[in-house]
């Protein structure tokens, strides 16, 4: 690995290869005509996408030529660490002759991803959601998992030809956890590793931690002794370069979605009987639950019963009552991560921040102020919030992220500035 001094969003970009899916060829060194490389992760679609973008004025894409399947890879190291990364070619798309050269991106997507195109699985599976999730997981590829959280509960079912990635996230659905009653999500991360647990669980992890930070609007540089103003690697690393702020607070939206409350009615032909499930967003709001606290929403009881729902279960055995009975309050309590706060953030690059974290964001009010006058926080914005979303910008330039962030709670029950 190369050595070299260490700079906010430094990464030395070594190599991009690409290589026939039959081993027709040898790797083909395409580094000099990739000239960015964008990765996308998320909590909400599992597979983690990269597109390459070429430069081509020698005629590779039909020289080479590349074709869906082939094996196209990534190499960059940090000053501590080298990182690869490995997609499938997908397709390729936006195709642009300049008569000099073509501009094209060829968009690459992980092994599970990829056999999800054309592997279907129509089978039974007896067990707990989150065994029959990874049973599934390492039948159809190699990649790695790390958290992959147990589940309560056994299930009898029939995959009805569904390929392995909508089969694992209907699984992660169907999975409630056994430290909270929530569901699952399934995510591949920024270094493609696959989870499958509850978001609530990172919160656990990093909620007693000192969490990563950035700052928005606050001065990037650092007074020397000598009175004069000098480079700050690390508030540099912290500085959020461009902030967007999604729609907020959309009452209508929460309701509609019962996140704010609901009813469930189960009923089960096998035993004759109704089970009632009930859910308040205010009752069960929980403080050392939260990540920031406080509940994002003024306490409006008659809000709650803005989800209906009916189900209607039957059982070939009466005696095996428990087997599929998922009526829990984990069917209506939906996730933390709501439609109340998002907001976008553009910072330099590093190899910690990941989807699923939790993160600290400071965002200085826009009061005036002198370089003397302390930094006041708009209490309403800032707060730990979670990523759920990551766009990682790699180029000779060096490496940029873009992050969409959820905050399920707030500071203070005050909007103070």
């Amino acid at each position: 690995m190369s050595n070299f001094s260490f700079a906010p969003g430094r990464v030395k970009y070594e190599k991009v290869l690409i290589t026939k899916s039959d081993g027709s060829k040898a790797s083909s060194d395409v580094t000099a005509l990739v000239g960015e490389v964008n990765i996308f992760s998320s909590l909400i679609d599992p597979a983690t996408i990269g597109n390459f973008y070429f430069y081509d004025a020698i005629n590779f894409l039909s020289g080479f030529p590349i074709e869906a399947g082939d094996i196209i890879e990534l190499f960059v190291s940090y000053p501590d660490v080298q990182k690869q990364f490995k997609f499938y070619v997908e397709k390729i798309e936006d195709i642009i002759d300049n008569q000099k050269e073509r501009t094209y991106c060829v968009k690459g997507i992980g092994e599970l991803g990829f056999r999800s195109f054309y592997t279907n699985i129509s089978r039974h599976f007896k067990g707990t959601p989150s065994d029959i999730a990874l049973q599934i997981f390492k039948d159809n590829t190699r990649e790695k998992f790390g958290l992959w959280d147990a589940s309560l509960g056994g299930q009898s079912l029939i995959v009805p030809y569904w390929n392995p990635i909508k089969t694992i996230k209907w699984l992660a659905r169907r999975s409630t956890s056994i430290v909270d009653t929530t569901r699952f999500h399934f995510w591949q991360d920024s270094n493609q590793i696959y989870h499958f647990a509850p978001i609530e669980r990172m919160r656990d992890v990093y909620k007693k931690q000192n969490v990563q930070k950035f700052v928005y609007g606050r001065l990037n540089f650092m007074q020397g002794q000598d009175g004069s103003k000098r480079p700050n690697s690390e508030a540099s690393m912290e500085t959020i370069e461009e902030i967007t702020y999604h729609d907020a607070f959309d009452i209508r939206n929460q309701i509609d979605k019962g996140k704010l409350g609901g009813i469930r009615f189960q009923t089960d032909l096998t035993t004759k009987t109704v089970d009632i499930v009930t859910f308040n967003y205010w009752n069960n709001f929980k403080k050392d639950k939260s990540l920031n606290g406080n509940p994002s929403w003024p306490r409006n009881d008659s809000m709650v019963n803005g989800s209906l729902q009916f189900d209607t279960v039957a059982r070939w055995i009466a005696n095996d009552i428990e087997l599929n009975k998922i009526n829990d309050i984990s069917n209506i309590r939906y996730s933390t991560l709501d439609q109340s706060q998002y907001i976008d953030i553009v910072v330099q690059g590093n190899q910690v921040t990941d989807v699923g974290h939790v993160v600290q964001i400071d965002i200085v009010t826009p009061a005036p102020r002198t370089e003397q006058t302390k930094d006041i926080l708009d209490q309403r914005w800032s707060g730990k919030y979670f990523v759920i979303a990551k766009r990682d910008m790699y180029s000779n330039d060096g490496h940029k992220m873009a992050l969409t962030l959820s905050k399920e709670s707030l500071i203070s029950k005050e909007n103070k500035s």
